[in-house]
C-alpha cells in the first residue's frame, strides 16, 4: 500500500511540475483590442517588460497600493513634470517611484505620456 501509494505521489508531483513549466514558460499576450503604443507600455507590453506602470498605478490608472492615480496626472501636472517623473523617479525610500530613463526609449516615454494624457480624471479625487 505504502509503495502504490509512493508511485502516485511522484506521478502527481512529476505532472504538476510539468504544468508548471508549462504555465512560467508562456509569455502573456497584449490584449487584441488596445493598440495604442503608450497603453501597450503601461501595461508591460513594451520592449521591456519589467517596465509595467499598471502593477502600481492600477490599469486603469486609478492608483494602486504602491502608486497614486495617473488619470487626469497631464492636465494636472503637465507633460514636462510626467516626463521627468519617468526618467528620474520620484519620492524616497519604500514607495519611490523608480527611474526609467535607462528602460524605456524616449520614444516610449513620449508614447505613455501620450496616452496618459488621453485619461480624464472622471473619478472623484
Amino acid at each position: 500500500m505504502n509503495l502504490k501509494f509512493s508511485i502516485l505521489n511522484f506521478q502527481f508531483s512529476i505532472l504538476f511540475s510539468f504544468c508548471l513549466v508549462l504555465l512560467t514558460g508562456c509569455e502573456a499576450e497584449p490584449p487584441g483590442h488596445i493598440k495604442d503604443p503608450g497603453h501597450l507600455v503601461y501595461l508591460g507590453f513594451g520592449s521591456n517588460r519589467e517596465v509595467q506602470c499598471s502593477r502600481c498605478h492600477g490599469e486603469e490608472g486609478t492608483g494602486g497600493m504602491l502608486g497614486p492615480k495617473l488619470r487626469g496626472i497631464a492636465q494636472r501636472k503637465g507633460e514636462s513634470y510626467v516626463r521627468e517623473t519617468i526618467r528620474n523617479g520620484k519620492g524616497e525610500g519604500d514607495n519611490k517611484m523608480p527611474a526609467f530613463a535607462q528602460d524605456l526609449t524616449e520614444e516610449q516615454i513620449e508614447q505613455v505620456i501620450r496616452f496618459l494624457s488621453t485619461w480624464q480624471d472622471t473619478l472623484a479625487e
